[in-house]
């Protein structure tokens, strides 16, 4: 008989006609092959299933037959570790099977090396009655916790210390202590990495409904300014004034108020509401402002200054945060348009919208003139940049702009989306 999960993932699976055919080929041939990843994980929460990732001895010779039976298209992705993509349904997001080797002479052993437990669950797609879980990543999914399969794990590829935390923010779970703890230890090794690769889990992290609880969680375990170096010399920096915390904490009350105002647009922001739904549906856009919200003030360290009354100035800092933050997107080998964006709302985000909806005459000299609100743009998007190159729906009046400690930032997202 059937497990419930088993049964599940199996419903899941078979919903598609060329997985079907995959799973009477793999019963022709009378070889296990195995759903592994996150896929398994996705089925189990519920969630959309991303990547359909297939493990198995001699999977590569299988993806050509089966390739070749069915006409569909088939790309080696890796020839050291053997990987096949097979294109079945090309466009669709998920429209691809990628096969991959076992990289252990047993499935529970190539599990073991995985990642994360989560991660670590297979399931045979002849029809198997149960899933395969030598982690527990099953009782971890209940917990909704991450747990790193062994410190080996974390050692193989530093990069997982900071998948950790991604995957935190994509699925709302706790970081397991233990696997924290191997986390600070292994976390220095972060700089062996290649700077594309942090760059992509970056965009994943900061694109993910819990990227502040994941970031503020990563500042707990005391390695988040491993991962984003220029952080550090944020941390103790005092503002006076209004601001009631150091440069670091404020950016990072910004970065939860921002990631509020994202998952609750409708709530917050109702009159602009809609634009905003569109807008945020892309991945890079939503990190993007996500990125601002935290990076916004990264030039104050270096711009600070005390004049003889005790007043604390940061002139310039603006455009000093745009230098650093456009050698860290360098680095990571960011698309320009997230480069461009993080760009535009740190250069902007001292011209803020007070929550009254009424500029200051100071405020008004600053902002460049704005056209009348259109009904639609022919672009489809709002404007990042402030340029006249597209339209945008326009909300009757503007949002109240929250936290003083916060207004900055939340202004200049108002004003990067809503300006033509």
């Amino acid at each position: 008989m059937k497990t419930r999960l088993a049964a599940k993932v199996e419903s899941a699976w078979l919903r598609q006609a060329a997985r079907r055919e995959l799973s009477g080929l793999a019963r022709s041939w009378g070889q296990a092959l195995y759903l592994v990843g996150g896929a398994v994980r996705d089925v189990a929460l519920g969630r959309e299933v991303g990547d359909w990732d297939l493990a198995g001895h001699d999977a590569v010779e299988l993806a050509w037959a089966y390739a070749d039976q069915r006409g569909y298209r088939l790309v080696m992705m890796h020839e050291e570790m053997p990987t096949a993509r097979v294109i079945v349904e090309p466009g669709a997001p998920a429209g691809f099977l990628d096969f991959a080797e076992l990289r252990a002479p047993t499935i529970e052993d190539d599990l073991r090396a995985r990642d994360f437990t989560i991660n670590a669950i297979a399931w045979d797609i002849r029809g198997a009655d149960s899933v395969v879980d030598p982690t527990g990543g099953v009782a971890d999914l209940t917990r909704r916790v991450v747990r790193a399969s062994a410190r080996t794990c974390l050692e193989d590829d530093p990069l997982r210390t900071l998948r950790a935390f991604r995957l935190t923010a994509e699925l709302g779970f706790a970081l397991e202590e233990e696997t924290a703890e191997w986390v600070r230890e292994c976390g220095p090794r972060i700089k062996e990495v290649a700077g594309e690769r942090v760059g992509q889990e970056m965009l994943k992290l900061f694109a993910a409904p819990h990227a502040a609880d994941a970031i503020q969680r990563a500042e707990e375990v005391g390695v988040l300014e491993l991962f984003i170096p220029p952080l550090a010399a944020m941390r103790g920096v005092t503002q006076g004034g209004y601001h009631h915390l150091d440069v670091l904490g404020h950016s990072l009350l910004a970065l939860h108020e921002v990631e509020r105002a994202i998952n609750a647009a409708e709530r917050i922001y109702p009159g602009a509401a809609a634009a905003l739904r569109v807008y945020l549906a892309d991945d890079h856009r939503r990190a993007a402002v996500r990125l601002a919200a935290l990076l916004h003030d990264l030039g104050k360290p270096a711009c600070r200054s005390v004049e003889e009354d005790g007043r604390i100035r940061f002139i310039g800092h603006a455009q000093e945060g745009v230098r650093i933050w456009s050698r860290m997107a360098r680095q990571w080998a960011l698309p320009g348009e997230v480069t461009k964006a993080v760009a535009t709302m740190t250069r902007l985000h001292l011209r803020s919208t007070p929550a009254s909806g009424r500029r200051t005459p100071r405020a008004s000299r600053r902002r460049r003139p704005s056209p009348s609100p259109q009904s639609a743009g022919s672009c489809g998007k709002p404007n990042l940049t402030a340029s006249a190159s597209c339209c945008w729906p326009r909300p009757t009046a503007p949002p109240a702009a929250g936290p003083a400690a916060t207004s900055s930032i939340v202004g200049a997202w108002w004003r990067c989306l809503t300006t033509c």
